[in-house]
């Protein structure tokens, strides 16, 4: 899995630097509420159900700089390196970041690369959001199959206890 990293006003995937210039990380968390009809009243009745995923946003000033690469070279750079070709593929990100640890954030997903810019700068004001990501749990058994059959020797019977497949795994989700 790749690791994005913020320290110092940087921001890297793999220690290699990503194009733009480090200017705000944000991190929102929200309980999130079950909204229930009461009868008779105009109001509903809130249930909260617990904390949303946390939300993530990177705010990126891509700057033309004197070695030649435009601010729309770098925003295409970063449109490669976030959004996957195959639309149907997300892509997973460790993350390291002291903000995002204090907030108890360690994987994330890319969910969204918002741009703009104004028209008397020559700046890309990008934004990288991210939503946290917590894997499904899921619980493994191991599962004995044990096949009894029965063999007739001499007007007696015996129990025979094969086991041809000592162990499977049988895969649970808890989600």
């Amino acid at each position: 899995m790749a690791l994005l990293t913020i320290t110092d006003g940087n921001i890297s995937l793999n220690g290699e630097s990503i194009p733009g210039l480090l200017s705000t990380v944000s991190v929102n968390t929200s309980i999130r509420f079950d909204e229930q009809d009461i009868d008779g009243k105009s109001s509903k009745k809130k249930v909260p159900l617990g904390w949303s995923d946390a939300d993530i946003t990177i705010q990126l000033e891509l700057l033309t700089d004197d070695e030649g690469s435009t601010c729309y070279e770098k925003l295409a750079e970063l449109d490669g390196i976030f959004r996957s070709k195959d639309k149907n593929k997300v892509k997973v990100f460790d993350i390291d970041n002291l903000h995002l640890n204090a907030r108890n954030v360690r994987k994330v997903v890319f969910s969204n690369l918002e741009s703009s810019e104004s028209n008397n700068e020559d700046i890309i004001y990008a934004s990288l959001s991210f939503v946290e990501y917590e894997p499904a749990v899921v619980k493994t058994e191991n599962v004995k199959i044990i096949s009894t059959s029965t063999q007739n020797t001499s007007n007696n019977t015996v129990n025979k206890t094969n086991n041809p497949e000592p162990e499977k795994t049988l895969m649970v989700d808890l989600y």
